[in-house]
């Protein structure tokens, strides 16, 4: 049974690694033919040349490793790390989330707390892939307050609970409705910057939910001598998370 072909990714990041393994070489030729001086001009280069290589070295661990499928049993086999799935590879939100000038009014800081983690999602493709790519949780805490003495007890409990997987086409798209500039020379930083926003959006729907679109019921009424359009709401999205941190408290 022969391989699966190569999609144009995989072949794009085989010859990155190619290029980079290519120009590491090169420069540790230099290196290598370089006779000793103490000319201080060599020395500098000498050192610019080293942290080249590390910084090459370093580039090529943060490129997905992808391991190619293999017959086994009739069937395609192997796993495909899609995305980098290192937890230390994103950037922790929650600080900055919590910063959130829309947020002040709800004493978010005294009220809330945030808690994010980076979780290793795996499933398998129609065609018996193994897919691997980061999942992002973001959690909304509520502190727990003693009613009589008014101090923060050590009992919490999760409001809210988002989750969140990587998406550069999601990303795209919040760009453009943002108006941001998209950097497909700083992929990295760009793709931090676009999920920051996910999450920021996130949070705020939770404190300022979309009104629902009005019932189809409508009719008129007359209150307070006045002649009004009365119309049904469901209560689904309706309340906001500062009534309903209200509401849960007084049941603790």
């Amino acid at each position: 049974m022969a391989k699966r072909p190569r999609s144009a990714k995989q072949l794009a990041n085989d010859e990155r690694l190619r290029n980079l393994s290519k120009q590491k070489k090169l420069n540790e030729q230099i290196i290598n033919s370089q006779e000793p001086s103490t000319d201080p001009a060599y020395e500098d280069l000498l050192r610019q040349i080293k942290e080249a290589n590390e910084a090459i070295q370093q580039l090529k661990s943060q490129v997905a490793p992808q391991t190619s499928a293999a017959p086994l049993g009739g069937k395609m086999v192997g796993t495909v790390e899609r995305y980098v799935t290192s937890p230390g590879y994103y950037p922790d939100p929650t600080e900055r989330l919590a910063k959130e000038p829309k947020l002040a009014k709800y004493a978010f800081d005294y009220n809330y707390e945030l808690s994010f983690e980076v979780q290793l999602s795996q499933y398998e493709t129609i065609d018996h892939i193994r897919q691997k790519e980061p999942r992002f949780v973001l959690k909304l805490i509520v502190k727990v307050y003693d009613e009589d003495t008014g101090e923060l007890t050590n009992r919490r409990f999760v409001i809210l609970q988002g989750v969140f997987h990587e998406d550069p086409d999601a990303a795209i798209m919040i760009a453009r409705d943002n108006g941001i500039e998209i950097d497909e020379q700083n992929e990295r930083e760009f793709l931090n910057e676009m999920r920051y926003l996910r999450f920021r959006d996130w949070l705020i729907e939770a404190f300022y939910p979309t009104p629902p679109p009005p019932s189809a019921n409508k009719k008129e009424m007359v209150i307070g001598n006045k002649l009004v359009e009365v119309y049904e709401v469901t209560s689904d999205k309706s309340e906001s998370m500062g009534s309903a941190f209200a509401n849960m408290t007084k049941k603790l």
